[in-house]
């Protein structure tokens, strides 16, 4: 099938994201469901138009029925879990259309039916019954939107100006005067299959109609051709973001209450203070980060407004079941960077957000509600630095980073064209405990050994360590290879991400955007190259779990069986001291966040018998750890395991001599 090659941005030009993706040759040699995904994908392919993982799209397609041979109608529509950007046809739906419209009957016949009803909640598990040709992806909570509007072709989207507009408190007015009738505003209403008739009774009273806007929600637009769809799509974005642009003038947020540090005082401050954080907001569970500071972000975490904003909250279900209620803001003059203090505001700021979050669920809860989930925040503001994001994963920090991102952009559009207005705390509350989510939540794969973890491998460009890298990443690990050979690190790094894939999200400033993997050169026997390699560590992933070092090096005997002045130095320098200045630079760095937790550290070592030993005696003299490895025979490389305790590499032989 003819693919689109958009790749998903944040950053292209307000004039090229609204811009026509559509190519008509490429179009024409695909079959309807083709179209449809083509359709998807590119549409999907700028955070600006919706985000990842949001919003759907739908065609009713004429097929042949495969147990009647009749011709019938066919509803395919992006399933559970799909994103736009990446989807394929594995990622839709597709259901007898006739028998989801029936489902209306079976409905109507629950006298307890309603919003938010258990009547509303059983329809989802309705449509497998519905399910076209065996198709096993899963329909989503969406699909009775796509059925019940009575066109061929259905787009749904979060864009970020639209949603400026549906969060805003002149919200029904504003869609008057930049849609007059061609938009119809309706009222914030959970997802599900009441949603769905009432779009269906927007478009019987409005025919001519051409969208709706779902308020704190979103767009949806439709068309009887696809690429119209397309079109109106974008169309219908643009008047939003040109409305919006027309009314920029006073600075936004209120103007500047901080000034951002320079570039280089907000890298050294993220390494100061992210394994110390990363500690504090793993207490309930691990998580690694995503760092944002670009213009739009420190602009808004400088601001004056950015207390009041944050503390509403996001809009859109999709951004803030990843976001949760609220992020954290911390209070802090960032002017000197003074770290202590910046710790001393963030640790009496989780101790309330936890507090907050406690009553929130307690004042919310249903008697059907699950247990309450991680109070730990998931988004972190800091003035003059920037705002990180934490997740199970750096595909889901990210995600987290990019949805904050767009609730930024909400709240600065609501904010100039009228006042931003959260969603009510109890709608909030039923949409991230919905037994729907939580169901969903069980359904998801059980984590793998090392997710959540870290790990850092010296000696990555080559050999032993290089085979180590795709053990760790198929075993869940966010792994940064380090080697002496930066050219190879990068390129072992590349190599294994094109693979494993960058997974989802579209976020993260610099070396914080990476995927699981990143490659950095580093000679270990120079402490200051190691301390910058380590720097970047933490800027990428938010601190270090575990440590591997596989590089090592065997001097040769002359042909009298005798090691040179410079051969042994240089054995040396890299079987013992390289190690030991490992271990010290990544105590220094990591020490919060170990004292924090007990983290799993694994120090391994190459070497021949007694150096082998020494490296060892060295490489933990610092970390209070010192053990005497058992010695190594010397006709072998081993790894040598010194500390333990989670390992999938215990007892490895790397090669005989």
């Amino acid at each position: 099938m003819p693919t689109s090659p958009a790749a998903k941005t944040d950053g292209a030009s307000r004039e090229d994201y609204l811009r026509s993706r559509w190519d008509d040759a490429l179009a024409a040699k695909m079959d309807p469901v083709e179209r449809l995904i083509y359709r998807s994908n590119i549409l999907g392919a700028d955070a600006r138009i919706t985000n990842t993982g949001g919003g759907n799209t739908s065609s009713k397609i004429e097929v042949k029925d495969p147990l009647t041979g009749e011709r019938t109608r066919v509803l395919w529509v992006k399933g559970s879990g799909g994103d736009l950007r990446t989807a394929t046809k594995a990622n839709f739906a597709s259901l007898y259309l006739d028998q989801v419209l029936n489902l209306r009957t079976l409905y109507e016949k629950n006298e307890h039916r309603g919003p938010k009803t258990p009547a509303e909640d059983a329809m989802v598990g309705m449509y497998p019954y519905t399910t076209f040709d065996r198709n096993p992806t899963a329909s989503s909570i969406d699909t009775p939107l796509h059925a019940y509007i009575p066109f061929a072709h259905v787009d749904h989207m979060h864009p970020v100006a639209v949603i400026a507009l549906a969060t805003a408190k002149d919200g029904p007015a504003l869609t008057r005067e930049v849609y007059g009738n061609d938009v119809i505003w309706t009222n914030w209403q959970r997802p599900g299959f009441e949603l769905g008739l009432e779009l269906e009774r927007v478009c019987r009273e409005h025919p001519n109609a051409k969208g709706a806007i779902l308020g704190q929600h979103g767009l949806i637009n439709w068309a009887n051709d696809d690429k119209e769809c397309y079109l109106l799509t974008l169309d219908l974005i643009r008047r939003a973001q040109e409305f919006l642009d027309a009314r920029a003038g006073k600075a936004d947020f209120g103007g500047a209450k901080v000034q951002a540090l320079p570039e280089a005082e907000r890298r050294r401050v993220l390494v100061e203070v992210l394994p110390w954080l990363r500690g504090k907001v793993s207490a309930e569970k691990r998580q690694i980060a995503t760092v944002e500071m670009r213009e739009e972000v420190l602009e808004f975490v400088n601001s004056h407004d950015a207390p009041r904003l944050a503390e509403l909250g996001t809009s859109c279900p999709d951004h803030f079941l990843r976001t949760k209620i609220k992020p954290l803001y911390a209070d802090w003059n960032p002017e000197g960077g003074n770290v202590e203090s910046l710790k001393t505001v963030l640790e009496a700021g989780l101790t309330q957000y936890r507090a907050d979050y406690a009553e929130y669920y307690d004042h919310c809860k249903r008697p059907d509600s699950p247990a309450i989930r991680v109070s730990s925040p998931s988004v972190i503001l800091i003035p003059g630095v920037g705002l990180v994001a934490w997740g199970k994963s750096k595909s889901e920090s990210r995600v987290t980073a990019e949805f904050y991102n767009a609730a930024i952009g909400v709240m600065r559009g609501a904010e100039r064209v009228s006042q931003y207005i959260a969603l009510d705390r109890q709608e909030a509350f039923d949409i991230e405990y919905w037994l729907l989510e939580e169901a969903k939540l069980k359904r998801m794969p059980a984590e793998k050994p090392l997710d959540r973890q870290v790990v850092l491998v010296v000696g990555a460009g080559s050999g032993i360590g290089k085979g180590l890298l795709a053990r760790l990443l198929g075993e869940g690990a966010s792994v940064v290879a380090i080697d002496r050979d930066g050219d190879s690190a990068v390129a072992a790094g590349n190599e294994l991400q094109k693979k494993v894939g960058m997974g989802i999200g579209v976020a993260g400033t610099g070396i914080s955007g990476a995927g699981q993997i990143v490659g950095l050169g580093a000679d270990m026997t120079d402490r200051a190259a190691i301390r910058r390699a380590l720097s970047e560590a933490v800027v990428a992933y938010g601190g270090i779990d575990q440590v591997v070092v596989t590089a090592g090096y065997y001097p040769n005997p002359d042909d009298k069986g005798e090691v040179g002045d410079h051969e042994w130095a240089r054995a040396f320098a890299i079987n013992v001291t390289g190690p030991y200045l490992v271990a010290d630079e990544r105590v220094d760095l990591a020490g919060a966040q170990l004292e924090r937790r007990a983290l799993e550290r694994l120090h391994a070592g190459v070497g021949l018998g007694h150096v082998g030993r020494a490296k060892h005696d060295l490489a933990h003299r610092r970390s209070g750890q010192r053990r005497k490895a058992a010695a190594c025979p010397p006709s072998t490389f081993t790894i040598c395991p010194v500390v333990l305790l989670k390992s999938p590499f215990r007892n490895a032989v790397i090669a005989r001599i």
